[in-house]
């Protein structure tokens, strides 16, 4: 026992001096290695940014419902990635409603994303989108600090903001609009072609010549002058048209609608051509709407793959953040629809009444039911009868006759030979049956013949047969219960 203790501590007093030798020689390096997305992230694009405002101390939730959507707090912000999440009415009203109460929404502006009704009810007209060859940090100025960040498929907007909305600040950047290549230009005008073809059937049916239109410019915002609630040219505007030409019907007023130029392509004016537009348009922007708040922009910069380039983390708190605000941090990630439970409750409630008594009653039926034990009963075993009964049907049906009447002749003749002493004078058994049962002699004698030749005969010897045995008993039953004489000796007295 001593020996085993001491190779004990001797190979821990060896581990303990390699260790203090090797350990201060060694080098610790730390190394980064890319491991896959993880199910969380993949379905979050902004699980980082997430992280990062709950590094900032602020309360982080994901949105998944319509419920969940609907009791948001006032004061809290809602990041949605893409304005087609919101594209149910009643969700987009309840939104609207949510931030002007009091709650700050983060709208993301996408490629693809014009047409959206979001964008229209909060005044956002997409211009294009900065093309994707701009990797480019370019400085952001703000709320007064310059930021670098990348641009590409960042969108370009105008605000048409409500009457009672009041924008706090937005960044504007300076970029060229991308002429069209030879191959897109091809495109287009073939497309073109194709919409003349399709509205030349209904223009040349009309009564009344087409009206001539004079073709707008691509960067141009606006087709038409802005019109007053009583549909009136606004002060300040000329609409009259060249010496001679009529001022426009109110019908080719309503036809003037705004070009889309949510397509085109920008890119710095660097590296566009001499004659290139250069437009200067937000990129990402602020306003006050009721008491709440609503910011857009490119708020992918915030995303899992692009939070750590430039400075996009410190642009996106800033973003993210109101100045003087303390607010929670929620992201959409599904499209607000109401549940499946919440739909059914709305619209079949008596159908899922229903339903649900069905399933009670159909569990109430075939579920079982605990209480006292039934003993089981005991199994069905055929008897003796039964077992006769079937061998006599089986020998009928075989025409067995003499195999089915033997037995019962047997025992009528045993019967009769023991019943000679009664009757000494009579040696045939069939006048002795007919003397002791009554019967005819000839259907006696027919009985205790062997070999009966069909069913019905068979059914009279065996009637006769019977007869006879009753009698039979009968009288040894009368023999027996008679008392006998005994005799007396001789010599005895009563």
């Amino acid at each position: 026992m001593k020996q085993h203790r001491l190779v004990i501590l001797l190979v821990t007093l060896i581990v303990v001096c390699v260790a203090a030798i090797v350990l201060p020689r060694l080098e610790w390096v730390e190394t980064k290695h890319r491991v896959g997305i993880k199910p969380e992230a993949r379905e979050n694009d902004f699980l980082a940014a997430q992280r990062l405002m709950a590094a900032q101390g602020d309360k982080t939730d994901t949105v998944r419902d319509a419920l969940t959507l609907r009791d948001l707090p006032a004061n809290a912000t809602l990041l949605v990635g893409n304005a087609w999440d919101v594209q149910d009415a009643e969700q987009r009203k309840r939104l609207v409603a949510w931030v002007r109460r009091g709650g700050h929404l983060m709208l993301a502006l996408t490629d693809g994303a014009s047409g959206a009704d979001i964008l229209e009810e909060l005044g956002i007209v997409p211009v294009g989108s900065v093309h994707e060859d701009v990797t480019q940090l370019l400085p952001i100025d703000v709320e007064g600090h310059t930021v670098k960040a990348q641009l590409d498929y960042a969108v370009l907007f105008k605000l048409r903001l409500p009457g009672n909305a009041q924008e706090a600040w937005n960044a504007p950047i300076e970029m060229a609009v991308k002429p069209p290549s030879p191959d897109e230009e091809n495109d287009e005008e073939t497309s073109e072609e194709e919409e003349q073809n399709s509205d030349s059937a209904s223009a040349s049916s009309a009564s009344s010549p087409p009206v001539q239109m004079t073709p707008i410019p691509q960067s141009a915002p606006h087709a038409s002058p802005l019109l007053t609630e009583d549909n009136s040219p606004a002060e300040g505007d000329d609409t009259s048209g060249p010496a001679g030409a009529s001022e426009p019907s109110a019908s080719t007023i309503s036809e003037c609608v705004a070009p889309d130029l949510s397509n085109r392509k920008f890119v710095l004016p660097a590296n566009a051509g001499p004659d290139a537009e250069i437009e200067t348009q937000p990129v990402f922007a602020r306003w006050q709407l009721g008491k709440g708040w609503v910011t857009v922009g490119n708020l992918h910069i915030g995303a899992n793959n692009g939070l750590l380039i430039g400075e996009h983390a410190k642009l996106f708190v800033r973003l993210a953040t109101i100045p003087g605000e303390r607010r929670s941090f929620h992201v959409l990630l599904e499209a607000p629809y109401p549940s499946l439970a919440s739909w059914l409750w709305k619209n079949a409630a008596f159908a899922m009444l229903a339903m649900c008594v069905l399933i009670a009653a159909f569990l109430w039926r075939y579920m079982p039911r605990f209480g006292a034990l039934v003993p089981e009963p005991l199994p069905a075993r055929p008897g003796l009868r039964e077992h006769l009964g079937a061998i006599g049907d089986f020998l009928l049906r075989e025409k067995q006759y003499e195999a089915l009447i033997a037995p019962l002749r047997e025992d009528v003749v045993s019967s009769l030979q023991s019943l000679r002493g009664r009757h000494p004078e009579l040696d045939d058994l069939a006048e002795l049956g007919a003397r002791v049962s009554g019967m005819d002699v000839r259907e006696v004698r027919a009985a205790l013949t062997p070999l009966p030749t069909d069913a019905h005969e068979l059914r009279l010897r065996s009637r006769s047969l019977a007869q006879l045995q009753r009698a039979c008993r009968a009288l040894r039953a009368t023999s027996t219960s008679s008392s006998p004489v005994i005799p007396r000796p001789e010599g005895t007295s009563s």
